[in-house]
């Protein structure tokens, strides 16, 4: 790797005229941001920047274009590196372009330019030097446009080039972003044409030669320059506009002036693209190597200086290349080539120096150069510069170098998993013929992991997870920690979605775990903790999955973790992040900030699995609508057409059509979710459909197909022995068991559910599908029957599930708020008492007996400040109204509690049991069996009935109480009740 300062210096002002006529029309472009400076070779318009910024005292990012910038990665690495010498964000680096992000390169151009900027003093500039030396139909100007369209306020970018804008920068103009100086204005005038003469002459020049060496030169600098032989005497001037006058020019006047020695020593180095003394001394097999580069910088010939480098003016050095092909031959100048390429990669610039060796056909050395530094480029994003040096190898020595193969499968393994594949199982077969057992290993693992991230089939892991059954010994170490750790984690995950049954699928999450301690890179801690984590999550280990997320989020905040490597983090964490905690608000803010990021970030491909926990979160929260917009966001994404996307988007589309009442489309795409699931060979994702379709089928009275895909279900919960998907299948037959009528036997597999719920501490039910009422009827089941109570009331809670039941059957229900009345007035928060830390508010107490004397629901908010405050005019009274109101919420705890809607009051049926309310549906009850006790089989309902009347009557309405509003209510409860226990003892007297 090349030092960035070769790219990032300033070029030194030495003999600078003064432009200040082109610093005031700089200054005047002020309202466009960008600048583009356009001329021909050696007019100065680097000069002119330079000189620039360098007058108005702005600090400056300075970044010289070459080849390597067509790879928009380079670019976004050395501008990285540029970066580090801002004071703001010095500790955080800038993002790499990594490979799975080139996809979306113009929101993550956008990201990164603005965290440059931002990161910028102001007022401050950046320039781009030599723009002409990438075309202009590289992407890298479609990158450089798109990133400058965010340029703020008091930072100036100036575009260096011979040439005038390409058209990607078309979009900058229009919106009045971009500015030109041309040939017309760098020119110079006669003014700056003397003063230029009148620096660099060694005696006066008479008016008449200056006025002759501007005429002759048209104002183009390199041309004063040229002009100017040691007796300040002009001759032919050459023309700008013609390369082939320009280089003659140089090779008379200024190339014939060195001496034979000097003469080869700048024909060779011209091979290097910047030149250190130390590596043109080894290169030309002189000593002098340092005094004639310095010679040549002082005396301004075509030579300049960067720190302790020396680059050639591109005109100058283009002249050299050229003399050079015509002076030495073929065969020479490959071997001075090649000779330049070992020295450069021994002095650490290996990039240079691959490609010298691949300029003068050297293939075969060049190889293990391109190998050394494959993963390096790979760790940058840096692929495209990979497969260009690939690339320029003759095929059938690139498809006979197993490593090369390999890394090249690695560089693509994202965003082309099928064509890493084919990579590397060349690799793999090159490897085992030649008995490499470490390269067998590691494209494997590849291997395995391309299968996975290809979403489309698994079977083809079943190939590779015998090789490793056949070749690598669960117990034995690999030869570094690193391989362990990339092997253990490829097979927990090719095991997890294919042969969960494994027999040493255990041994494998702990040699994972194990090997990922071990590592010091932070990705591969990351990528094998994470499959680990991702195993518990789909198999309900949630108790295993907690300590295994700490871990990880420990990794993930390591400050030298790649941006990249965090998003994917922040994905896993949002993925399991309701699984964990069931703080859904909490998940859905974190699914949205997920989202900005990968959009900034331009990791589109990671928006579909977001969404999918973003629709988790909204199914929670019993939020359709924002459901729906996730489904719209994952709709435009290119990974639907991926089987195991599609599959896990049918199965959630399905739970949308569910809740939303349409069955029949609720069934179609639960259909194709089973069907996705087998067609892709996943035993987890298929069985998780047909439970979801289980569930549908049940509700469209489909019996036969229920009894069938029931017993689907066994066959696979006998293969895998998956804890969860038995969890999920008895809480299915327990809703199927009830809606037949068959109690006891869904109270049996209802209780086998709960305790597998409670033991493995499953604070959720969603994945397989979620049923807000449905779960409710099951909690309400198991607390009506005495089953895992405790788990029950877990579940409420967390899920805030409000009941559709009967309120006599619900005495065991937690709601927030339970108030009884009937025989003691008692409030229970959250099941625990009300108590007071200060003297009891007795106004609100009365403000909520009034309530329920008048019935809790839709009373006049008139009729109660009549009834608290009579003589109040109408406005103290509701003055106290709204504050004895908001005194009472808090009592409460509950906003949601009391509502007032239309100036009508009402308790929340929802987070309000009253006892009078039971009274009154158990009320309702008994007449209904009472008048149909000739017609209809009621044996044993009726004791029910009257153990729940036991539970709410325990004496009169409010029996301490004497305000003159709550006699009419006692009385007319108490008639209720006589009634009650009247109808019921006739009932069980008649039964008896």
């Amino acid at each position: 790797m090349r030092d960035h300062k070769i790219k990032t210096t300033p070029p030194r002002l030495r003999l600078a005229v003064d432009r200040r006529r082109l610093f005031d029309l700089i200054d005047r472009t002020g309202d466009c941001p960008v600048t583009w400076v356009s001329s021909p070779a050696g007019s100065g318009k680097t000069t002119l920047v330079a000189s620039y910024v360098q007058s108005r005292g702005i600090p400056v990012l300075w970044y010289r274009i070459d080849e390597d910038d067509s790879d928009p990665a380079t670019f976004f690495y050395y501008m990285r590196e540029a970066a580090r010498s801002l004071r703001k964000g010095r500790t955080r680096p800038l993002p790499l372009l990594s490979p799975e992000l080139r996809p979306g390169i113009s929101a993550f151009t956008r990201h990164y330019f603005s965290s440059l900027f931002g990161r910028m003093p102001r007022p401050s500039a950046i320039v781009f030097d030599n723009c002409q030396d990438v075309p202009g139909t590289s992407v890298f100007h479609e990158v450089i446009a798109n990133g400058l369209m965010t340029v703020p306020e008091g930072v100036r970018v100036f575009m260096v080039s011979r040439e005038e804008p390409p058209a990607p920068y078309v979009s900058l103009r229009a919106r009045s972003m971009l500015g030109g100086i041309g040939w017309d204005d760098v020119r110079f005038t006669l003014d700056e044409s003397r003063e230029m003469i009148g620096m660099r002459a060694h005696s006066p020049v008479p008016e008449e030669v200056v006025g002759r060496i501007h005429g002759s030169t048209r104002g183009w600098a390199a041309g004063v320059i040229l002009m100017l032989d040691r007796r300040g005497v002009p001759s032919s001037a050459p023309d700008p506009a013609g390369q082939g006058p320009v280089f003659d020019y140089l090779a008379i006047e200024v190339f014939r002036r060195f001496d034979e020695r000097v003469q080869d020593f700048l024909l060779v180095t011209s091979l290097l693209s910047s030149i250190s003394p130390g590596i043109a001394s080894s290169l030309t097999g002189t000593q002098e190597g340092a005094s004639i580069l310095a010679h040549l910088d002082r005396n301004s010939f075509f030579t300049e200086r960067y720190g302790a480098e020396y680059r050639y003016h591109p005109l100058f050095r283009e002249f050299l290349l050229a003399l050079a092909a015509k002076r030495y031959t073929p065969g020479e100048l490959a071997s001075l080539t090649v000779k330049a390429g070992r020295l450069l990669i021994g002095f650490g610039q290996t990039e240079e120096g691959i490609r010298l060796l691949l300029d003068a056909g050297a293939h075969t050395e060049a190889v293990p150069r391109i190998l050394d530094h494959a993963r390096t480029l790979i760790g940058l994003g840096r692929t495209a510069t990979l497969e260009e040096w690939a690339q320029r190898l003759p095929g059938e020595l690139r498809d006979s170098t197993p490593w090369l193969l390999y890394w090249l499968g690695m560089g693509r393994l994202v965003t082309d998993p099928a064509q890493t594949r084919d990579c590397l199982e060349r690799a793999f077969a090159l490897f085992e013929s030649r008995g490499d057992h470490t390269g067998c290993l590691l494209c494997v693992a590849g291997i395995m992991n391309s299968i996975l991230l290809e979403w489309d089939d698994y079977t083809r892991f079943d190939r590779w997870i015998d090789w490793v059954d056949r070749n690598v010994d669960v117990a034995a170490p690999l030869p570094s920690p690193e391989m362990d750790a990339q092997i253990a984690s490829a097979m927990v995950c090719s095991l997890t979605y294919r042969m969960p049954w494994h027999e040493n699928m255990a041994d494998w999450i702990e040699r994972a775990v194990r090997a990922s301690e071990k590592v010091s890179d932070p990705v591969a801690r990351l990528m094998a903790r994470g499959n680990v984590m991702e195993y518990h999550a789909i198999f309900g280990n949630f108790i295993e999955l907690h300590q295994v997320a700490e871990d990880l989020r420990k990794i993930a905040f390591s400050p030298n973790l790649p941006p990249m490597a965090h998003l994917a983090y922040m994905v896993r964490i949002v993925y399991l992040h309701d699984w964990m905690h069931g703080s859904w608000e909490e998940t859905i803010r974190m699914v949205k900030n997920a989202i900005t990021l990968a959009d900034d970030m331009g990791a589109h491909f990671l928006q579909g699995v977001i969404c999918l926990s973003g629709i988790v979160g909204a199914f929670e929260l019993e939020n359709l609508e924002l459901a729906g917009e996730f489904f719209r966001i994952m709709e435009h994404q290119d990974i639907l057409g991926k089987r195991g996307m599609r599959g896990r988007f049918c199965s959630m589309r399905s739970i949308y059509h569910m809740q939303r009442g349409d069955l029949a489309l609720a069934r179609q795409d639960a259909e194709n979710a089973v069907k996705e699931g087998m067609k892709i060979g996943s035993i987890i994702y298929e069985t998780y459909a047909r439970i979801k379709l289980t569930y549908i089928l049940c509700r469209t009275g489909e019996k036969k197909r229920v009894a069938e895909e029931l017993e689907k279900i066994e066959e696979s919960f006998g293969a895998m022995g998956h804890i969860h998907l038995l969890y999920l299948a008895r809480l299915t037959q327990a809703s199927i068991h009830f809606d037949e009528g068959r109690t006891q036997e869904a109270r049996r597999t209802l209780e086998e559910a709960f305790s597998i719920g409670r033991t493995k501490r499953y604070a959720f039910t969603f994945y397989s599908y979620w049923q807000p009422r449905e779960m409710a009827r099951l909690c309400a089941e198991a607390l009506d029957a005495g089953i895992e109570e405790e788990y029950a009331r877990e579940l409420i809670r967390r899920h805030r599930l409000t009941p559709d039941f009967p309120r006599e059957r619900l005495t065991n229900w937690p709601f927030p708020v339970r108030i009884r009345t009937l025989g003691r007035f008692e409030v229970l928060i959250d099941e625990r008492p009300l108590s007071f830390t200060g003297k009891v508010q007795k106004k609100p107490l009365m403000l909520l007996k009034a309530l329920i004397s008048t019935g809790g629901r839709k009373v006049r908010q008139e009729e109660l400040e009549d009834m608290l405050w009579p003589d109040a005019d109408g406005d103290a009274a509701r003055i106290s109204f709204k504050t004895t109101l908001s005194r009472l919420r808090r009592l409460l705890g509950d906003e949601r509690a009391i509502e007032v809607r239309e100036g009508r009051v009402s308790l929340n049926e929802n987070h309000v049991w009253l006892d009078t309310w039971a009274l009154e549906g158990l009320a309702e009850r008994v007449s209904d069996l009472w008048e149909a006790r000739h017609t209809r089989d009621w044996n044993g309902e009726a004791s029910g009935l009257m153990s729940s009347f036991a539970g709410i009557c325990g004496g009169e309405f409010l029996d301490h109480d004497d305000d003159p509003w709550i006699h009419p209510c006692r009385e007319r409860l108490r008639r209720k009740s006589l009634k009650v226990e009247q109808m019921l003892s006739g009932m069980l007297g008649k039964e008896g």
